[in-house]
């Protein structure tokens, strides 16, 4: 019994979830061919977090088994007040089949 209360009152302690409540993205296609994309994301959380991961998949297959990936500079990343947010970046291996 004493370990059902311990499990009852601790719940909250677990219950983390968080959603995306505004998703917007502007892309402007360049001349020479590249991409210049503003993303605007709002997230709402319940729980305790500290941060997000965003993943940008840059690899992709090609015709007859080529591949080709993109080229990605990130500009600033900030809060809803323009102030700068702490980014780390991170490229994973990733294999196509």
């Amino acid at each position: 019994m004493v370990l059902l209360l311990a499990l009852v009152f601790s719940l909250p302690a677990w219950a983390r979830s968080y959603h995306i409540s505004k998703f917007n993205s502007n892309i402007h296609v360049q001349e020479d061919g590249s991409a210049r994309i503003e993303e605007q994301i709002t997230f709402v959380f319940s729980g305790e977090y500290h941060g997000i991961y965003r993943d940008i998949p840059v690899d992709y297959p090609g015709p007859s088994g080529s591949n080709y990936t993109l080229f990605i500079k990130l500009g600033a990343v900030t809060n809803e007040g323009g102030d700068k947010l702490k980014v780390e970046k991170r490229r994973a291996a990733v294999f196509f089949i």
